[in-house]
């Protein structure tokens, strides 16, 4: 078995919110999502958080009725391999910034499908995303977090 580059330490959930607006799902109803991802560092370790909001509003104008409308935000920490981050720091940083958004990403998923499965306007899954375009964002250093 290949040692993973990084491991899940902590996921918590930060605010949940959901609102069943009795609207019809179609397969449009999905999109169009809101999501926003931040990375920090822990000054002089190999951890690393990442916050991830996903967010569908009852305002948007593509859908005449929705079903629903939610915000989940969540919190991450990720500690990376020490080698790895050694003898490759741009790519283990890469790896990590398309991934482990995704992790928590699948979370908040099976989260909201939960919520929903009992719901009058039925289940709802999270489609699915990429986070490819993260690849390159920066990741801040903790002290540069606003408290």
């Amino acid at each position: 078995m290949v040692k993973p580059i990084m491991k899940l330490c902590s996921c918590n959930f930060t605010k949940v919110h959901l609102d069943v607006l009795m609207g019809e799902q179609t397969e449009k109803s999905v999109y169009p999502l809101q999501t926003k991802v931040d990375f920090v560092t822990k000054k002089g370790k190999n951890q690393y958080v990442v916050i991830l909001g996903v967010r569908k509003g009852a305002d948007d104008v593509s859908l005449k009725n929705p079903a629903y409308s939610f915000t989940v935000e969540m919190v991450g920490l990720f500690e990376l391999d020490e080698k790895m981050l050694k003898e490759d720091k741009k790519h283990a940083e890469e790896l990590f910034r398309v991934n482990a958004p995704s992790l928590l990403f699948g979370s908040a998923r099976e989260l909201l499908l939960q919520l929903t499965s009992r719901s009058v306007a039925g289940p709802y899954v999270l489609p699915t995303v990429a986070f490819l375009d993260l690849k390159d964002k920066p990741i801040r250093e903790e002290a540069q977090v606003k408290e």
